[in-house]
């Protein structure tokens, strides 16, 4: 029963960052149906897609300051106007501009919807902090599952109702948590922060202790200039570049190439269908993540990390290997008169175990983990700053990946594109074993 209020807390936020995996899958189950009866055309969708990162892009280094004088509860809650307004927008607009707006909005509430992470990490028991912040993972994946189902049958004009449903559901819960006694330290109301305190770790707890130990850890209100200026301390600047560098090993690791091309390459094997066919590594990351959440709280997180990092090795080496041998099968067939697609034709289960094993792995593994530190890693004075250092890189990273190997993929091959994602991953093992000590 105790637990009660901190399981609320974490459903809101979960039901929130459903949000996150509703916008980002949204264009792809409802592809054919944007282009048929809005103005966007096949041309245009890419960058319509797109432009949600515009938007995260824009909002998150404005963010890292109003929240110190606007909490997190406050920002989620108001996060519901460009959601609503957001979708609004992108199914009743019949101007591609307006369209455009509508999908730049829904990348201002991305932005916010980051703030999960801080509120969830600072309001969890320590105890219980990691296995609550990973499941915030798990809840997103769930999200772009979700959206892929209901697109199989629902209209792109149903699946925006079905998620302003969602963002109006998940206000009203936020309004029945309270707000995070970090915050109400930083501010100095302390007994609102002890009741915050008690009223999620139960009335027997020892708040006035725990709000002594914030005050130890400089838990402070900081100006903007005080905020940046405590990026010159080696305390603050430590966590912030490992967290960054290992979450920049998601993009690097090849995730947001192979959930946009997963469908192209796995749909072209006998009998998946293109819909099926790009269902299978959102729910392969969704097991995964699911196990990752079970694990972070009883394992170690850098064993966890080197153990998924090397099946995900595993994955790249084998879809590399099978282009490679594919490559070699076409070109006798040109050269030697050899059928050489009935190796693709016989072999179809071959990219689609490694995508299964990539999906798994990496749920399990890069994905939970980020979320697990981040919910508990940076210095409190600092975790807005450092949540956007986090996403904005990782932002920018997740565009240059997919805009560079969309191009190598389709002029050279995939041989080259997963051996290069091989490359990278090689690349995390060494960071992960002698810098990653929690």
């Amino acid at each position: 029963m105790r637990e009660l209020p901190i399981l609320f807390l974490a459903l809101t936020c979960y039901i929130g960052v459903l949000q996150m995996g509703f916008e980002g899958g949204y264009v792809s189950p409802t592809a054919n149906s944007l282009i048929k009866y809005t103005p966007l055309t096949i041309n245009i969708l890419p960058i319509f897609a797109g432009f949600i990162f515009l938007g995260t892009l824009v909002m998150l280094p404005l963010l890292s300051f109003t929240s110190q004088t606007i909490n997190s509860k406050a920002l989620l809650i108001a996060s519901i106007v460009p959601g609503c307004v957001g979708w609004f927008t992108v199914v009743l607009s019949n101007d591609v501009y307006t369209m455009l707006l509508g999908r730049f909005l829904l990348g201002i509430q991305s932005s916010i919807l980051f703030l999960t992470s801080i509120y969830l990490g600072e309001s969890s028991p320590s105890n219980r902090r990691r296995f609550y912040c990973s499941g915030i993972g798990l809840s997103t994946r769930f999200g772009a599952v979700l959206i892929y189902v209901l697109g199989i049958w629902m209209s792109f004009r149903w699946l925006a109702v079905t998620a302003i449903i969602l963002e109006l559901i998940f206000v009203c819960m936020l309004l029945l948590n309270p707000v995070s006694a970090n915050w109400l330290v930083q501010q100095g109301l302390e007994e609102r922060a002890k009741k915050s305190l008690r009223y999620f770790n139960g009335n027997g707890f020892d708040s006035d202790s725990e709000i002594f130990n914030m005050k130890q850890n400089n838990i402070t209100k900081l100006s903007v200039r005080e905020k940046i200026g405590q990026l010159s301390k080696w305390r603050v600047v430590k966590p912030i570049l490992i967290i960054t560098t290992l979450n920049n090993f998601k993009p690097l690791s090849g995730y947001p190439f192979i959930i946009t091309f997963s469908s192209q390459i796995l749909s072209k094997q006998r009998g998946l269908p293109p819909n099926i066919a790009a269902l299978v590594l959102p729910i392969m990351i969704l097991i995964g993540n699911i196990l990752g959440q079970q694990i972070v709280s009883h394992f170690n997180l850098k064993k966890i990390l080197i153990s998924t990092t090397v099946l995900l090795l595993l994955s790249h080496l084998s879809m590399t290997i099978y282009f490679a041998i594919a490559d070699y099968m076409m070109n006798c067939s040109i050269h030697d008169d050899v059928d050489g697609s009935s190796f693709c034709y016989t072999s179809s289960f071959w990219p689609i175990l490694s995508t299964a094993l990539y999906g798994i792995s990496y749920g399990m593994g890069l994905d939970s983990v980020s979320y697990a530190l981040v919910g508990e890693a940076f210095d409190a004075n600092n975790r807005e700053l450092s949540i956007c250092i986090l996403h904005t890189v990782g932002t920018l990273i997740s565009i240059i990946v997919i805009v560079l190997f969309q191009y190598i993929f389709t002029y050279v091959g995939g041989t080259l594109t997963f051996g290069i994602f091989a490359l990278f991953v090689i690349s995390a093992l060494p960071f992960e074993y002698y810098l990653i000590n929690y």
